[in-house]
């Protein structure tokens, strides 16, 4: 059986940012666009540059698809049936932790990179001998890491001695002066004065080193103690804008004491209208959100919703983000049950049945779905 293609995934990494683009050989690309919008309904463009999320995005329709075809046993802490293929889902970012050991994308090694980017043109092959129904055809995988072309000038991250003339360092550029060298009489007196000025050499680095060092400790410091006091300010201006709308000060942290119901049930990025006799199902009471410059966590007392359980409220999106955006979006947030994040609870369940049962009928079905970032 002949060789009748190949899908190469070529990742660019930067300083800072990391791309990602899709080369064919002997496969029209606009076949490989089809193929992947007709599994995902997400159209990509070609000979375009992209990040790694939005090409897992492209290609996997949820969180669990990626998960199987690597064998990676998920949990629901792993968001199995979420889409966004970044930090911002902590589910994904969960699973970069587990799996690759980083927090972040950008922060993967060369090899996991590479390991990466093979797995995704393993999957653009699959799809589109799926799209052209030969699955017996042999398509080529191969990926390949390449790193950017930088034009900016070069900032040594240590200091280095040139030609041993020149001590070159963050704080400046010092020149080593050349001294003759009076009273030698002997070789050991040569070899003693060598020695000695190598010794002098990696002294003065050594102190260039330790200069440098203390110089980024002190601006590290002082940049430290500028974000704890711009952190504390914007804290306390948050708390002053939302004491007014309900929001009360317990114990370090912001408390809304108030029951929000569920009106709306989001899945699969169809938003629906819950019906009047489930308006009062499902609910979520006293949010309780910790006074910090970025939220990661969120609880509750009581609960009946498919995003929270045993107390802990899932952030989604608004994890990471600061304290104003939380308390002010999250109230309104829950109002809508997220299924397609959801804890494996009774409420859950029960919303799932629902959505079955409005699933045919389009009344139920609101504009936001039109409107969403989803579509």
């Amino acid at each position: 059986m002949g060789d009748v293609g190949r899908v190469d995934i070529v990742i660019e990494k930067g300083i800072g940012n990391i791309f990602c683009k899709l080369v064919t050989k002997n496969i029209d690309i606009n076949e490989i666009v089809e193929a992947i919008y007709r599994h995902t309904d997400y159209a990509i463009y070609p000979d375009s540059e992209m990040s790694i999320s939005e090409l897992l995005r492209a290609i996997y329709r949820y969180h669990h698809e990626f998960y199987n075809d690597i064998n990676y046993e998920y949990t629901t802490h792993d968001h199995p049936e979420d889409y966004d293929f970044n930090e911002g889902c902590s589910g994904f970012k969960n699973f970069l932790k587990k799996y690759f050991r980083v927090e972040r994308l950008i922060d993967l090694s060369d090899d996991d990179l590479l390991k990466l980017s093979t797995i995704i043109a393993n999957r653009i092959a699959y799809l589109y001998c799926k799209y052209i129904n030969k699955l017996e055809t042999v398509v080529t995988a191969t990926s390949s890491v390449h790193f950017a072309k930088e034009t900016k000038s070069i900032k040594l991250s240590e200091p280095e001695i040139l030609n041993d003339a020149i001590i070159v360092s963050n704080t400046g550029v010092y020149t080593v002066k050349l001294v003759k060298v009076d009273n030698i009489k002997s070789y050991n007196d040569i070899k003693t004065e060598i020695i000695d000025a190598i010794k002098r050499n990696y002294e003065a680095q050594l102190n260039a080193i330790i200069k440098s060092y203390k110089s980024r400790i002190k601006a590290l410091e002082e940049k430290v103690i500028e974000t704890k006091e711009q952190a504390f300010t914007e804290a306390l201006n948050t708390i002053e804008q939302v004491l007014d709308k309900g929001w009360t000060v317990e114990n370090g942290e912001l408390v809304l004491y108030k029951k929000i119901y569920v009106d709306k049930l989001k899945y699969q990025r169809v938003v629906y209208q819950l019906p009047k006799e489930y308006i009062n199902e499902f609910y979520i009471e006293n949010i309780r959100i910790p006074i910090t410059a970025k939220v990661t966590k969120a609880q509750c007392d009581y609960s009946y919703h498919p995003n929270a359980s045993d107390g802990s409220i899932c952030l989604g999106d608004l994890e990471g983000k600061d304290l104003k955006t939380v308390v002010t979006e999250l109230p309104k947030i829950l109002k809508i049950a997220n299924l397609d994040s959801a804890y494996p609870n009774d409420a859950t369940k029960e919303a799932e049945d629902i959505v079955e049962e409005l699933y045919l009928d389009r009344n139920y079905i609101t504009e936001e779905v039109f409107n969403s970032d989803d579509e």
